[in-house]
């Protein structure tokens, strides 16, 4: 496949450039270069990772009274990022198989046009720490997405505390469906997996991991509020015994 951003492809294009009529003899110092240039694309993906893990800081400058509708700005910025951050993610990994096998293939033939017989072992051990700098950026992408999304799924949930004031004394029959804030909380997982969601812009496998992530997140939190909402119960129905003796 191809890469999401441009500044992935420029870097890709230009380490290209640079063996177009490149003479053998540089082999060893245009390796160096292509070397340092993915290192330097590596820390620039870490620091926009870095940056966009961060809480939105709030404007100083704004009247806490004001209801400007900075709320679907600030959604729709999100959504960019976390395509962005996605994007990200994809290219890593893409550039990292291109380094490891195009450039590899590449340097090969260029000592092979000198005369060197094929590096192997050496070539994989000095292209490989900068190809797994690349990979490294791939966790913290998608945990960035994952956590996103999970937390926008974990809103409706609170939902959960309010079930048994629905029923309690009520003589409602039980729920035959489930209740209206399960659609509210997988509503975010429909989003980000639909063709237009920022998972539809990563590789199947990934995706998959990032979808099982964020439904174990997810499960363990419904899980903690349902005991807790149980515990509740337990401790209404002892005090209710009590006060009927």
């Amino acid at each position: 496949g191809g890469f999401a951003l441009e500044t992935t492809e420029k870097v890709w294009r230009a380490m290209e450039a640079m063996w177009d009529g490149a003479l053998p003899v540089h082999t060893h110092r245009l390796l160096q270069l292509c070397l340092v240039m993915t290192g330097r694309y590596a820390e620039w993906a870490a620091a926009w990772l870095t940056y966009l893990s961060k809480p939105p800081s709030s404007d100083p400058h704004k009247d806490p009274k004001d209801p400007s509708p900075d709320a679907s700005g600030a959604s729709g910025r999100a959504e960019e990022e976390l395509k962005f951050t996605a994007c990200l993610a994809k290219d890593a990994k893409e550039l990292s198989a291109r380094v490891r096998g195009g450039l590899a293939e590449t340097v090969t033939k260029s000592l092979g046009a000198n005369g060197v017989p094929p590096p192997g072992e050496p070539l994989m051990t000095a292209i490989g720490p900068s190809s797994d700098s690349l990979l490294t950026l791939v966790p913290s992408a998608t945990s960035h997405i994952v956590t996103a999304v999970c937390s926008r799924c974990c809103e409706p949930l609170a939902a959960i505390r309010a079930i048994t004031s629905q029923y309690r004394m009520t003589n409602k029959p039980s729920p035959s469906k489930p209740s209206l804030y399960v659609a509210a909380v997988v509503a975010p997982i429909k989003a980000a997996a639909s063709s237009s969601g920022c998972l539809a812009l990563i590789d199947p496998q990934t995706r998959l991991e990032c979808l099982s992530d964020t439904s174990h997140r997810l499960a363990l939190r419904m899980s903690e509020l349902v005991e807790e909402l149980f515990a509740n119960v337990r401790k209404l129905t002892q005090t209710l015994r009590r006060l009927n003796k």
